[in-house]
């Protein structure tokens, strides 16, 4: 993802990459991962948002709401709970870790 960032943008700042098509990204992912009717696939679509939280970084505060309303979805699904409360959590201290760092 960082050499396609790097490609397209002309710049390492992965971040500031993934901004601009981060809803699209969960977009997609809710479409064709989430909403199947395959467990594996479902969870392949919570790892998928795990990557993209910890990828997108300090810009993670905007995209708070579509995030946790991914989530919370997937929390109404029992095959999919311990695998939803695993992601809730990471995005969790992900959003503290970045938000920490912007309010300093």
């Amino acid at each position: 993802m960082q050499e396609v960032a790097s490609i397209v943008s002309g710049s390492d700042d992965l971040p500031n990459f993934l901004r601009s098509h981060f809803v699209r990204l969960l977009n997609s992912v809710d479409r064709k991962l989430l909403r199947s009717s395959d467990i594996a696939c479902q969870r392949q679509g919570l790892r998928c948002i795990e990557h993209l939280v910890d990828m997108i970084g300090p810009h993670l505060c905007a995209f708070v709401p579509k995030i946790m309303a991914l989530l919370t979805q997937t929390l109404q699904e029992p095959p999919l709970q311990g695998e939803g409360l695993r992601v809730w959590l990471s995005f969790v201290r992900t959003l503290a870790r970045v938000s920490s760092c912007l309010n300093s």
